[in-house]
């Protein structure tokens, strides 16, 4: 696992202090009165940081922690370039992390779309440690790629709807903790990539089903009928459900 997201780091979205698209998530929690303000937040799987320098401009210290050395070192790099100097970087496996070792209480642990809350055991691993209570971002009910689709079916796999809102409901249920209303929103994104990238995004999906990538099979599907002037363009269509969980 540690290896894919290694390989994934180079494109994986960054912190962008302008970006709509996460303007509108952090809105959607500070209208649940959520406060950041002084906090010392967890940022569990916090890829390339996109979030945790958010985080950072409000909170006392934010822990980004991420299985790829390669995601965090960009992390790294771009709180130097920022300026932003209450981000503490960790690099390990959630499933065997000695929590331990975190020099300060966890006020919130913040989570977006990571699979490091995949199982039950990790879930309540992260919302025990948390003296106020979790801020979850996960996938909702619906997760549409033609583009992914015609490639899983020439690998006889099929394009799943990862661990998301839904799951950590049943894991509440099974902790005997209050569900809290989730607010679903439907995100479009458009893609356009270089045949490299768009070879890459396929390839990494691939494997993070456990599927093994016929690459010579992708480059002559996305050649054939995804490649125009020399750029592949595509469209996914995603759910995703927020929720703030209180302790």
């Amino acid at each position: 696992m540690k290896n894919l997201w290694d390989k994934r780091a180079k494109n994986f979205p960054r912190y962008d202090k302008n970006l709509k698209e996460d303007k509108i998530i952090f809105d959607f929690f500070n209208a649940k009165e959520v406060n950041l303000k002084d906090k010392v937040i967890l940022d569990l799987g916090c890829g390339n940081g996109r979030y945790a320098l958010h985080l950072a401009k409000q909170a006392r210290l934010v822990y980004a922690f991420d299985i790829s050395s390669e995601m965090i070192e960009n992390v790294k790099n771009d709180a130097k370039v920022h300026n932003i100097c209450n981000v503490e970087c960790i690099c390990g496996d959630w499933e065997s992390f000695d929590v331990d070792r975190f020099t300060k209480p966890i006020d919130l642990v913040f989570a977006s779309l990571t699979p490091a809350l995949n199982t039950f055991e990790r879930f309540k691993k992260a919302i025990s440690i948390a003296k106020e209570g979790m801020i979850y971002i996960g996938w909702g009910n619906k997760r549409e790629s033609a583009f992914l689709e015609e490639i899983f079916k020439a690998h006889n796999a099929k394009l799943e709807l990862p661990v998301g809102a839904k799951d950590v409901m049943q894991y509440l249920k099974m902790l005997d903790m209050k569900v809290p209303d989730i607010h679903f929103i439907t995100k479009v994104i458009h893609r356009k990539k270089s045949l490299k990238d768009a070879m890459g995004d396929a390839i990494f999906q691939l494997e993070m089903h456990n599927v093994e990538p016929n690459n010579s099979l992708i480059k002559d599907i996305i050649t054939n009928k995804w490649l125009h002037n020399d750029m592949v363009e595509y469209v996914n269509i995603m759910e995703i459900g927020m929720m703030y969980i209180k302790n």
